[in-house]
């Protein structure tokens, strides 16, 4: 004869004990989610007066009254230009994509939407930092923004 004894239930200290654990791997999901979304739906909307860019959590608009559209240039950020992203001080940095804020070689401040480091146009704004973006077209995108200005 088998006789068989169940264990009393758990109390609700070890469900409690699961919520946050289980709020991390929600945070990790989403987070894994979001990086790779975004690399692939940033957009840069030039319209009368602004640049707003869109897609990503460090998007802004930005007055173009605010830009040094003359003293904007492309730049190749892989031949060892003091404009290469040295320290991320508020970004993300991956392979193949950088958002956010850096700090330059050079020790300036620049804000970031690069995923082709070969290709990158560069704005200064007024307030000393820099624009650096990764734009199909720089000519056509500069031209639209002295055109909206």
């Amino acid at each position: 004869m088998n006789e068989v004894f169940p264990i009393i239930s758990a109390s609700g200290k070890v469900f409690g004990a699961l919520i946050p654990l289980a709020l991390v791997f929600l945070f990790l999901g989403a987070l894994f989610i979001y990086l790779f979304y975004a690399p692939r739906h940033v957009r840069f909307e030039v319209s009368q007066g602004r640049l707003r860019i869109r897609g990503d959590v460090y998007g802004r608009a930005i007055p173009l009254g605010d830009l040094d559209l003359g003293a904007a240039r492309t730049v190749d950020l892989n031949d060892g230009s003091d404009l290469r992203p040295a320290w991320r001080t508020n970004g993300v940095g991956l392979p193949g994509y950088s958002s956010g804020w850096f700090r330059l070689a050079n020790g300036a401040k620049a804000l970031l939407f690069v995923t082709d480091r070969r290709r990158v146009t560069v704005i200064p704004d007024a307030q000393g930092w820099l624009l650096m973006v990764s734009v199909a077209d720089s000519g056509r995108f500069l031209q639209a923004l002295q055109a909206a200005r």
